[in-house]
């Protein structure tokens, strides 16, 4: 992230709505240190463009690094002669067969994982309600 000569600045206005944000949202995430603090000139706060465009990028990485919990890591993409692979069953299976960390499922839910809990017995606390004798 290098400041040119050509930097603008950006008021608070301007970097709330290309964030998408509101302007609070803006100074929350200022002040909580998610997000560059401004510069101060006067009243104003202002932000170099650079450093809104640095910070978008990093988001950005950060989501596209992003996967479920328990999925396989990301891959490279594969060329089309690669991309011939088989489909269905057979091919969750030699997924689960290829990485040793993933339990395959059986594919029919057993009784224990359909059955539901037993429901709590009733309270045998004496109820003390309306006061009538």
């Amino acid at each position: 992230m290098t400041m040119t000569p050509s930097d603008p600045l950006l008021s608070k206005s301007a970097v709330a709505q290309r964030l998408n944000c509101s302007e609070r949202t803006l100074e929350r995430l200022a002040r909580k240190a998610q997000f560059a603090p401004p510069l101060r000139h006067g009243k104003e706060a202002l932000w170099f463009e650079s450093v809104v465009e640095h910070w978008l990028a990093r988001q950005r990485e950060q989501q596209l690094a992003w996967s479920p919990p328990g999925a396989l890591p990301s891959m490279p993409r594969v060329s089309k002669l690669q991309e011939s692979k088989p489909q269905g069953a057979a091919a969750s299976m030699l997924l689960a067969v290829a990485d040793p960390r993933v339990d395959p499922a059986p594919s029919e839910p057993t009784a224990s994982s359909t059955k539901r809990p037993a429901p709590r017995p009733a309270s045998r606390r004496p109820h003390h309600g309306s006061g009538l004798r």
